[in-house]
């Protein structure tokens, strides 16, 4: 695997092992960081980040979109510098999309540990859009968010109502389905982000979208409808969830049995299921897969949908997406699931002593809950997060341009996000810088089990 001494030229880069769908020969898979290595995990966000430089750093950008009334919608973001204020000194900009919980204080001030962790805070630009609910972006910006904003301007917020609501991961409208706020795609919001990086800061060398979970499902989605240039975005993404497919093969049955198969899983056998089984509209519908057709998703509260409805217009943002640079970063312990009986989950990680010696699929970053989907369209992608994971990108190896694309790499830990920001992998790809640097900015063990 060469090293990632410097930022690519682009291309989707995920090089694929010739290796079957279990597990594979010790050292068969080359990476950045060994799977081996000692578990890592960064300091805890210090007091200070979260009362003094993180409300400092509540800045945003307005979106082109207007409502009737002429009001002007702006999205919540932390930034170390404000958006609309470009830095000469800034070389890169590295965006953090959060999670489920809607903690993008917590990414930011993880995020900013990193930079520091690497001396890169000068000449990095570190953003953390806040995809909030009403509540909690009501009670935020009245207390005046942004100073510099008009007082006409209001902020962009998503329905939280339930874990299932949160429709930002999959590009739902901003506001409500009853009809209350914007009703801008989260899509939109990435892809004006873009677009303001690449003109207002035209002396960024590499725009890396990071997301972790809930964030890696929305960075990943975006990327295959987005309309935005792509000539300085890398994604740097880890484990999500679900993958959105976007043929109707899936992994074959082989490729996806009930337990831990491990970082050295690779899968190269893809087929179409039964359709008697998996009907293809609920297997293959959006956003497991990229029918949208007759799903709820072109009801209302997704029209940044409505044009992909064609199957030409999907061709057309496949063959795009196969060109971009998106590298995936898992981790090797990220390997239950709770809420399947059958699942055989390892007594080693999937039962940690903050539960109580309870299951839990999504520690330490959801705590003790189980959120791993056991639908049958997410169980056809595989089990567990990290076999999903591999599964996907063993997928996009069978797609267009499969020369260009890296390994994915590992972080020893679970669900965990400062695991995966502070991977070696991730700030080579994310930072483009030499390994060995990567390597030596990493903070004694702290790992939390």
């Amino acid at each position: 695997l060469p090293q990632a001494s410097a930022v690519p030229t682009l291309g989707v880069r995920v090089l694929l092992l010739a290796c079957a769908c279990r597990r594979s020969a010790a050292g068969s898979q080359p990476s950045l960081s060994s799977a081996r290595t000692p578990p890592v995990s960064l300091r805890q966000p210090s007091d200070t980040c979260h009362t003094i430089v993180a409300p400092a750093s509540q800045h945003g950008f307005p979106l082109s979109h207007h409502s009737k009334s002429g009001k002007t919608w702006y999205m919540p973001v932390y930034s170390s510098a404000p958006l609309l204020a470009p830095a000469e000194n800034v070389t890169r900009a590295v965006v953090y999309l959060h999670g489920a919980a809607g903690n993008a204080i917590d990414y930011f001030c993880d995020a900013m540990a990193v930079a520091e962790s690497l001396n890169a805070t000068e000449d990095t630009l570190t953003v953390a859009p806040w995809f909030g609910s009403e509540h909690t972006v009501e009670a935020k910006t009245k207390q005046g968010w942004d100073p510099a904003f008009p007082g006409s301007w209001s902020p962009l917020w998503w329905d939280h109502s339930t874990h299932e609501a949160i429709s930002w991961t999959d590009g739902g409208d901003s506001g409500s389905t009853t009809g209350a706020g914007s009703h801008i795609s989260s899509f939109q919001v990435l892809n004006e982000l873009v677009g303001l990086l690449s003109s207002m800061w035209p002396q960024l060398e590499t725009i890396a979208i990071s997301g972790f979970s809930a964030g890696c499902q929305l960075a990943l989605r975006w990327a295959f409808f987005a309309q935005a240039d792509f000539g300085k975005v890398r994604l740097v993404v880890s484990d999500c969830n679900t993958y959105m497919y976007n043929t109707a093969e899936r992994p074959a049955e082989s490729c996806r049995p009930l337990e831990d198969t491990e970082s050295g899983h690779w899968c190269d056998e893809f087929e179409v299921p039964n359709a008697t089984e998996y009907p293809p509209m609920e297997y293959n519908a959006y956003k497991y897969g990229t029918i949208l057709e007759g799903t709820r998703y072109v009801d209302r509260g997704y029209r940044y949908l409505l044009p992909f409805q064609a199957a030409s217009a999907i061709e057309r943002a496949a063959a795009a997406f196969y060109t971009k640079d998106i590298r995936f970063v898992f981790g090797t312990q990220d390997v239950c699931n709770c809420r399947d009986p059958e699942f055989n989950n390892s007594e080693a990680f999937c039962f940690p002593r903050a539960c109580a010696g309870h299951c839990a699929d999504t520690f330490p970053d959801g705590t003790c809950h189980n959120l791993v989907d056991i639908r049958p369209a997410a169980m056809l992608q595989g089990s567990n997060r990290l076999q999903r994971g591999l599964n996907y990108a063993a997928y996009l190896q069978t797609k267009p341009h499969p020369g260009n694309r890296k390994a994915p790499d590992f972080f020893v830990g679970g669900h965990d996000d400062k695991g995966f920001f502070n991977s070696v992998a991730f700030k080579a790809w994310a930072f483009g810088i030499h390994l060995d640097e990567a390597a030596a900015s990493e903070p004694p063990n702290a790992w939390r089990r």
